[in-house]
């Protein structure tokens, strides 16, 4: 009977050469020529492939990568891409910080920032005046 690939392994993942090593499940290790090491979920839709990365290694273990790429099949399984969705989290974070300054807080902070470089008292006052 033929012998299944049982996938990465921790030590394994140290002595790897440059390239992409599947672990299985559309979860791949990338090597780079310096020998820095990341993980990248790899999945097709709509006949176009997407690489999602998961994050560099060895501060995204083995365990979790896995995980994560089992999180990013289930939403595939569901008809939701794992990236775009990813994308649409960090859109909605920009804009909810966005919101948290308004246009006169970002005004008064740029003013407060740049009043020692104005060459006399006038700039200063012209500046909130307008």
């Amino acid at each position: 009977m033929a012998q299944r690939n049982q996938g990465l392994t921790a030590k394994g993942i140290e002595r790897l050469a440059a390239g992409y090593h599947a672990d299985g499940g559309k979860l791949y290790l990338q090597v780079t020529a310096t020998g820095s090491r990341s993980w990248i979920f790899r999945y097709q839709r709509y006949g176009r492939r997407r690489d999602m990365g998961l994050g560099p290694y060895p501060f995204v273990g083995l365990a979790d990568a896995r995980r994560t790429a089992n999180e990013c099949r289930e939403l595939l399984f569901r008809g939701v891409d794992p990236l775009d969705r990813k994308h649409g989290q960090r859109a909605a974070e920009k804009a909810a910080a966005a919101k948290q300054m308004t246009f006169a807080d970002c005004a008064e902070a740029y003013i407060a920032a740049h009043r020692s470089g104005w060459r006399n008292a006038t700039h200063a006052s012209q500046w909130p005046a307008t």
